[in-house]
C-alpha cells in the first residue's frame, strides 16, 4: 500500500498549530493577570478557558461583567477580539 503524504501541507499545519497554541497561551495569560488584578483567581487554566474560583457575595452577573472586561483587555493587549462564554459544570 502506497502512502501519500504532502510534506509541505504537514509542515504548514504544524506551524499553524504552534502559532495557535502561542496565542491561546497569551490570551490565558492576559485573562489570569486581569482576574488577579481584580481580586479574582483561576484555579485551573485549560487550553480553551479557565475555572474561576467562586467568591462569596459574587453573582453570575459579576462573572459576566468580569468576562466582558477581560474581552476588552485581551483585544487591547493582543489585538484579538474574542468572546468569552460562561459554561456550567
Amino acid at each position: 500500500m502506497q502512502r501519500r503524504c504532502d510534506g509541505e501541507l504537514y509542515h504548514k499545519s504544524r506551524a499553524l498549530n504552534v502559532t495557535m497554541q502561542e496565542y491561546e497561551n497569551l490570551i490565558l495569560t492576559v485573562m489570569e493577570d486581569f482576574a488577579r488584578a481584580n481580586d479574582w483567581q483561576f484555579d485551573v487554566l485549560i487550553y480553551d478557558g479557565a475555572l474561576l474560583r467562586r467568591r462569596e457575595g459574587k453573582t453570575e452577573a459579576d462573572v459576566r461583567t468580569l468576562m466582558r472586561a477581560m474581552e476588552r483587555e485581551i483585544e487591547g493587549e493582543i489585538g484579538i477580539p474574542i468572546g468569552l462564554e460562561l459554561k456550567e459544570l
